[in-house]
């Protein structure tokens, strides 16, 4: 009885580990992407930022060029 018991409990551990791997697997998966689109965001993010400082900057030299050919005559 005690070793009929004892090979349950084996097969009951096996079958838990075999059932524990694939849950795992998408638990990683999931946080695989998750941190890809993270990083999308941020990469967003960033992209979003250089956008505007490169249009401020682009107004500003336009601004300033306009203000420096104000007393020009051409």
């Amino acid at each position: 009885m005690v070793k009929a018991l004892e090979a349950e409990s084996y097969r009951i551990e096996a079958v838990f580990e075999l059932s524990a791997i694939p849950l795992l697997d998408q638990y990683v998966g999931v946080a695989r992407r998750r941190h890809r689109a993270s990083l999308a965001l941020q990469f967003g993010y960033c992209g979003i930022i250089t956008t505007f400082a490169i249009d401020c900057i682009n107004r500003f030299s336009d601004a300033y060029t306009a203000r420096s050919n104000l007393g020009k005559h051409w």
